[in-house]
């Protein structure tokens, strides 16, 4: 799979820095890859396997901050962060491993020195995406239970996302007073250390748990989501990507319809 130089990132100070604190701390390779190798990912991501760092990035002037947002993601596995591993719908399984980190990931960046307002004036564009997606299947009953996943992330960036939630507060006042709930009992735990991230998932949990034992309707999907967040179980992300060879990545890629070529 073809890989870009480092060297023409690392006239970016914050890419610069990042990058020396994941290679100082990296049990795997870290390779650097063009975005255009994938046919539905239209952002950049990070990718972890058993032997590498894997970060897909679009090779232009303003992709640094999106660097350093995925060495980042990198760095935080190499610490022993977690996230919720069950037999969730495929929508939730991205969620749990990157949309969960996103608090810490925007605290970092800005502590790298990213220009965090210009790098918050293209989250609307995400937001406003996220939001209206949420909208469109608002006619299934349980999509709620993703949509709690989903939007919980957001209260911690708010200078961008209140417009956001306000509207979400106004289509779904019961889930998003829910959502509220779990953000209120971690904000003070927070996600600084692996320890700090576990117990805010655990208490995440223990909330979308609830919110959805109440609020989903009653029969056999319903049955099925409670018994997968039931049995989920709190897991280092690097215990997972031990899982995944790294001979395997193109297989494992284009089985998620994400690359396009060699």
């Amino acid at each position: 799979m073809r890989t870009l130089d480092w060297n023409g990132f690392l006239t970016d100070p914050a890419v610069a820095a990042a990058l020396t604190d994941l290679r100082r701390m990296a049990t795997r390779a870290i390779k650097l890859h063009p975005l255009s190798l994938t046919s539905k990912m239209v952002n950049s991501f990070w990718y972890g396997t058993r032997g590498a760092h894997h970060i897909f990035i679009d090779d232009s002037p303003t992709a640094s901050p999106s660097l350093v947002h995925e060495i980042i993601h990198g760095i935080l596995m190499e610490e022993g962060y977690y996230f919720i591993r069950g037999t969730f719908h495929d929508r939730i399984h991205p969620m749990m491993t990157n949309d969960l980190q996103h608090p810490e990931v925007f605290r970092r960046m800005a502590g790298y020195g990213v220009d965090m307002a210009q790098y918050w004036s293209r989250w609307p564009t995400e937001l406003r995406h996220a939001l209206d997606e949420i909208k469109s299947d608002w006619h299934d009953r349980h999509a709620s239970y993703a949509h709690f996943i989903r939007v919980y992330p957001w209260h911690f960036f708010p200078d961008t996302s209140v417009p956001f939630l306000r509207e979400f507060e106004d289509i779904t006042p019961t889930l998003a007073h829910a959502v509220c709930a779990a953000v209120e009992e971690t904000r003070p735990i927070g996600f600084t250390t692996m320890d700090a991230h576990r117990r805010s998932l655990e208490i995440l949990r223990q909330h979308w748990l609830r919110y959805c034992e109440i609020n989903l309707p009653d029969g056999d999907c319903t049955e099925r989501i409670v018994a997968a967040i039931r049995q989920s179980r709190i897991m280092r992300v690097s215990e997972w990507k031990d899982e995944i060879a790294e001979e395997r990545i193109y297989e494992n890629l284009s089985s998620l319809g994400l690359v396009r070529e060699h």
